[in-house]
């Protein structure tokens, strides 16, 4: 695999002196971002050291009725994940 033209530069920093306490997790979602399924579309990131570990992006398995069902399914999504990464 090469990478992109122009990004040779790029990368992600983790801060070696930053102190590892937590791990944050963030997540948003599209509301019914698909006309003919209606289905919505999550993502998430969990960065650790200011650097991402992980990033997902998916079609929500179900549809949602509100785009607060919407963000609720992101939420336990991204929440699966992090969980995976404790063990």
């Amino acid at each position: 695999m090469t990478p992109a033209m122009g990004t040779k530069e790029k990368g992600i920093l983790f801060k070696r002196n930053k102190l590892i306490e937590n791990i944050d997790a963030y997540s948003d979602s599209d509301y019914a971002e698909n006309p003919l399924t209606r289905r919505s579309t999550s993502g998430s990131v969990l960065i650790i050291a200011n650097g991402p570990i992980s990033w997902a992006s998916k079609r929500q398995s179900i549809v949602a009725l509100s785009s607060t069902e919407a963000e609720y399914i992101a939420g336990a999504d991204c929440l699966a994940v992090r969980l995976l990464t404790l063990q």
